[in-house]
């Protein structure tokens, strides 16, 4: 019986070193050639996600953590979810401009709002805007994304996302009171409307589709993807996850640098076809 295999990008299918290996590529080419389907299932904007070398062997894209379902085939969005206007605007006012930069997702494109050409190269494909609350009264936001090296910043917006009741962070990177503050870098956080998670986009997707639960699988590392493993039939965390995610799961594999899907897919996947 063939599946639709719903996978996770960053420390799924993306390893510690930014790549994808040779094995995983080769195992995913051989679950196509088996007859299952592939959907990448993550926070990133399909921009980023094409940057990704073996992006052509997914059909489709669940985006910015569920609120967009894009058709890599025919290069069209086929879902969006936006978050309010009023709520980002009210967001964007809240930030200190001079600590925090601001992503937008808006269709299938990431846009930000500080020129990262000169600075920290973590936006080489996304597109540089001027005027940030015109390009919010004038396009769908599907999620807005918070950078910051400061904690203060982050913890602040954290607490703020909190206290809203149409918008939740999806996911999040900021360390506990148990890890060195000092080493953490970067930090940040995602903004959804309410409803969003992976789970909700992978729920739109089987119901546009016509997909039962039973033919799906999830595999992914992070705490945004407990959704999509409380959604799936079957659902598989990497072996890098935290042990928190691997409870959650059906079935653990290996980690993201030894090649984690690719043993699922020829182990477990392929003895039970």
């Amino acid at each position: 019986m063939s599946k639709f295999i719903f996978i996770d990008v960053d420390g799924t299918l993306v390893n510690s070193k930014q790549g994808v290996s040779t094995k995983t590529i080769d195992a995913l080419k051989a679950a196509r050639e088996a007859g299952h389907k592939l959907v990448v299932c993550t926070g990133r904007p399909v921009n980023n996600i094409q940057e990704i070398a073996c992006h052509d062997l997914f059909d489709y894209f669940i985006f910015a953590n569920g609120a967009g379902i894009y058709d890599n085939k025919n290069e069209m969005v086929l879902f969006e979810r936006a978050v309010s206007k009023k709520e980002i605007l009210r967001a964007y006012s809240c930030i200190d401009h001079e600590d925090v930069v601001t992503f937008f997702i808006s269709g299938n494109h990431r846009y930000v709002d500080k020129d990262f050409e000169s600075k920290d190269k973590i936006a080489q494909t996304d597109t540089y805007i001027s005027a940030p609350e015109t390009f919010i009264r004038n396009n769908k936001i599907l999620q807005m994304i918070f950078f910051s090296k400061s904690l203060d910043k982050m913890l602040d917006l954290k607490s703020y996302i909190d206290g809203r009741k149409k918008v939740k962070y999806a996911a999040l990177s900021i360390p506990t009171q148990n890890e060195d503050k000092a080493t953490q870098g970067v930090m940040f956080i995602d903004m959804v409307d309410r409803k969003c998670s992976k789970g909700y986009g992978i729920e739109k997707f089987c119901k546009m589709f016509k997909i039962n639960k039973s033919e799906t699988i999830g595999i992914g590392d992070g705490f945004n993807d407990i959704p999509m493993f409380e959604t799936v039939g079957q659902s598989v965390a990497m072996g890098n996850a935290n042990d928190d995610v691997k409870g959650k799961a059906n079935f653990v594999t290996k980690s993201c640098d030894e090649d984690g899907i690719a043993h699922f897919i020829l182990t477990e996947l392929f003895k039970k076809a």
